[in-house]
């Protein structure tokens, strides 16, 4: 579960970084993408916590 959530994360996160400081630009798949990473690691952490 923390290898998932980390590397969600990572991925986000340097996404992200990528579009704010290197003015990369982001398809709406790559947007889409993202939320449903996100979406993902908010409901593994709530099933594990919930247990």
């Amino acid at each position: 579960m923390v290898y998932a959530t980390w590397s969600g994360l990572g991925i986000f996160l340097i996404t992200v970084f990528g579009y704010l400081f290197f003015e990369q630009a982001l398809e709406w798949r790559a947007i889409v993408g993202l939320v449903m990473i996100v979406i993902g690691v908010v409901l593994v952490n709530g099933v594990v916590a919930n247990r």
